[in-house]
C-alpha cells in the first residue's frame, strides 16, 4: 500500500508519468490536503497564464478520475496534534500533516505504507520515521 503526497501527484499529472513505480492493483491512500493543494496549483497556474483553459480542464478531469480511485483521509484532531509535534528532521507544516496522516493510517490499519513523494525534505523525514520512500526526482 502507498501513501501519496502532493509533490509526487503534481509531478505525475504535469509530466504525464503513468505510474508511481507501484505494482498493478496496489492501493493508494492520501490526505485531503492533496485535493486542496492540487486545485490551488491548477487555479494559480491558470490565473498566471502558465496553462490555458484546455490544459486546466484536462488537469481537472485527470484529477477527478484519479481521486475516485484512491482512499482519502481527512486531517482530524489526532493527525493535526501529531503534525504539531517535533519530528526527527526539519519538515514544513503541510508535509508534517501528510506524514502524520501516513503514520496514523499505518498504525490504525496495520498496513505497511511506502511513501511516494518528490519532496526531499519530506523524503528525509519519512525515512527517519521508518518509511520506505520512492519518488521520481529523489536521487
Amino acid at each position: 500500500m502507498y501513501y501519496l503526497d502532493t509533490s509526487a501527484f503534481l509531478q505525475w499529472v504535469f509530466l504525464e508519468k503513468a505510474d508511481f513505480s507501484r505494482p498493478s492493483g496496489e492501493k493508494i491512500v492520501t490526505s485531503e490536503l492533496l485535493r486542496v493543494e492540487s486545485h490551488r496549483t491548477f487555479h494559480r497556474l491558470r490565473l498566471e497564464n502558465r496553462i490555458d483553459d484546455e490544459k486546466f480542464v484536462k488537469l481537472e478531469t485527470t484529477f477527478s478520475d484519479f481521486w475516485d480511485s484512491i482512499y482519502t483521509v481527512f486531517p482530524d484532531e489526532q493527525i493535526l496534534n501529531l503534525a504539531a509535534r517535533s519530528f526527527p528532521t526539519n519538515i514544513g507544516t503541510l508535509d508534517a500533516i501528510h506524514l502524520s496522516t501516513a503514520i496514523l493510517f499505518q498504525e490504525v490499519k496495520k498496513e505497511i505504507l511506502t511513501v511516494i513523494t518528490d519532496d526531499k525534505q519530506l523524503s528525509t523525514t519519512a525515512k527517519a520515521c521508518g518509511f520506505k520512500v520512492v519518488g521520481h526526482n529523489l536521487k
